[in-house]
């Protein structure tokens, strides 16, 4: 079954063929759910406020500085820290970058071990592989796609060095266990802003040491491209900001703290512009407008769509932060011929990631270094989990149209009775 990428990269082509297929469906059948053709498409996310955000641009023209760390670099940050608790925040230009700052930081390389779970997007693992360290890969729990804590335990070894995990669909993994060892854990937040662990009524990404945010234009707040990396271990934060200006004290520098800047440490280029920046901070305005229209839309689909025999539907406690809305069917099968169903109909319909511990990469070039069984949950996973669609400007015709479908296509296929889709 093709996936469609989550964080940085594009989607994969699943519904036509060209770089925006999977936007808009195929070119030649561009009718929406199969009414007259409307100019309504389930697409990605749209900037929110482009007024507000032409002002924040326009700020930094008028400053003067279009490069990190300016104006609106500093106002987003504070906004995190106000709002969230993140007192050491730094913007950088993906949830990748952020990535490969947490592999950086923690000083690892040939010999050490990254456990890392196998349901998730590429570049939790790339970020790690890039320094050179054998990844061993955690399955997916049986009951939710987010990694299970039992089987990373049984994978730690004494050539353990990180554990790096995923709040997928943004439901928290209660990490204290992970914890517990001492071992350096890096949370993965991509799909996770706004969530609250319940068991600690914090926002999501406090327990790691490390823990990084995507604002890809697929996420809650998307700007199009852009990450933050939060610095919860003091210890790392001068390191931090020494990675993220290419291994220089720059920062320091900038602030008075040293005379001048030199090379430190390796490092890359890791800052956002502040052009982007801008963007981010006129979307963050509109923050709770956002998080309650997608929970409006997780809502509605929770209510109308009728039981099936053919899938599962999420549990209510599964709702946090809205970011996706999936069912889980019980076939294979049905799940590739619900895809086509819903392709016809001009709906996009998204399944996900492959397990990377089957990747070509990872058969091909690591197959040496691993040491683990096939992650059997990540695979059933990957083979039977579609995303609805769910963005801010989905309408709740739209809504309503989506549902119709999913209700017909599963009494088509005798899985349910049929009822109409506003109750």
């Amino acid at each position: 079954m093709p996936s469609v990428g989550n964080d940085d990269g594009p989607a994969d082509d699943i519904t036509g063929s060209g770089p925006e297929s999977h936007i808009l469906g195929p070119r030649k059948n561009l009718a929406f759910l199969g009414d007259p053709l409307r100019s309504i498409f389930l697409s990605t996310n749209p900037v929110y406020s482009k007024k507000k955000c032409g002002d924040y641009i326009q700020m930094a023209f008028n400053n003067g500085k279009l490069s990190g760390d300016g104006l609106n670099s500093r106002l987003c940050t504070k906004w995190f820290g106000e709002r969230f608790g993140y007192d050491c925040a730094l913007l950088t230009p993906s949830c990748t970058a952020a990535l490969e700052m947490a592999a950086l930081l923690l000083d690892l390389g040939p010999g050490d071990e990254v456990i890392v779970p196998s349901f998730t997007f590429v570049s939790t693992a790339n970020a790690f592989a890039l320094r050179g360290v054998s990844l061993v890969f955690a399955d997916s729990g049986e009951n939710h796609p987010n990694v299970s804590v039992d089987d990373v335990l049984k994978k730690i070894t004494n050539s353990t060095k990180a554990i790096v995990v995923v709040h997928y669909a943004g439901v928290p993994i209660d990490l204290t266990r992970l914890v517990d060892t001492a071992i350096p854990v890096v949370e993965d937040c991509a799909h996770a802003i706004g969530t609250v662990d319940p068991l600690t009524s914090e926002p999501i990404g406090k327990a790691g040491c490390l823990s990084t945010f995507s604002f890809h234009e697929t996420k809650n707040i998307g700007i199009g491209e852009g990450g933050m990396l939060v610095v919860n271990d003091e210890s790392l934060w001068e390191k931090a900001q020494i990675i993220r200006e290419k291994g220089t004290n720059r920062t320091a520098f900038r602030e008075n703290r040293a005379h001048y800047y030199t090379w430190y440490s390796l490092g890359s280029s890791y800052l956002l512009s502040d052009v982007d920046a801008g963007v981010l901070f006129g979307c963050l305005q509109h923050f709770d407008e956002i998080q309650l229209r997608r929970l409006a839309i997780w809502d509605q689909y929770q209510k109308f769509l009728n039981p099936s025999s053919l899938f599962d539907k999420p549990q209510q406690k599964d709702r946090f932060n809205a970011h996706m809305y999936f069912i889980r069917f019980h076939s294979h099968d049905t799940a590739l011929e619900f895809t086509r169903y819903m392709k016809i109909k001009g709906i996009l319909v998204a399944t996900h990631y492959r397990p990377l511990d089957q990747s070509p990469f990872v058969v091909e070039s690591l197959s040496k270094q691993s040491r683990s069984p096939k992650c059997e949950n990540s695979c059933r996973w990957s083979e039977t989990v579609v995303r609805l669609p769910l963005f801010y400007s989905l309408s709740g015709t739209d809504v309503d149209d989506v549902v119709r479908e999913v209700n017909e296509f599963s009494f088509s296929q005798k899985g349910l009775k049929r009822r109409s889709a506003g109750g």
